[in-house]
């Protein structure tokens, strides 16, 4: 073999050494994840906008709820849904002091996303009659290691005038 030809297939041999040895660690690396869960309020379907600005006292409103994982592992989420003003409003640190009037639940595999369909009750306290109020949903996990809900300060309100009941 010519001296020319030995060094080719040396540099040839380290540069395949090389790039095998980045491919196999790139592929055996654990996947570097930001762990998140998505949570939004959509329309009746399931769209985003297009939202009621108004609804009778009594009345069940259409909405759609969206969840998604990417926390790595499944996930049991509990949506609490609540009617207040704006001084009830929740924080990022805090749930409104609301009762919730209804609670909806999910399952979600690592990397899933559903979108829930629900009837939201419009039954704010009476005194909201002829005012704006705010349905409230706060997202809730089920945390296994502690066992008990924790709020995770995400939560998506949509304001409405509550409108007296129709007349039959």
């Amino acid at each position: 073999m010519n001296p020319l030809n030995e060094e080719v297939f040396a540099a040839i041999m380290a540069l395949i050494v090389v790039g095998s040895a980045i491919g196999i660690a790139q592929v055996l690396k654990p996947e570097t994840v930001s762990p998140f869960t998505a949570f939004g309020l959509l329309n009746e379907k399931c769209e985003i906008g297009d939202y009621p600005a108004k609804a009778f006292y009594g009345e069940n409103l259409t909405l759609c709820l969206l969840l998604y994982n990417n926390e790595g592992s499944p996930l049991l989420a509990q949506i609490r849904y609540k009617i207040g003003t704006n001084d009830t409003l929740p924080s990022d640190i805090a749930p409104s002091r609301k009762k919730p009037i209804k609670i909806y639940e999910a399952m979600l595999s690592r990397g899933e996303n559903i979108t829930i369909p629900i009837q939201a009750p419009v039954t704010p306290e009476r005194a909201l009659i002829g005012k704006r109020a705010a349905l409230i949903f706060e997202l809730w996990i089920y945390n296994v290691d502690e066992r008990n809900w924790t709020y995770t300060g995400k939560w998506v309100h949509l304001y409405l005038e509550i409108l007296e009941e129709p007349l039959p």
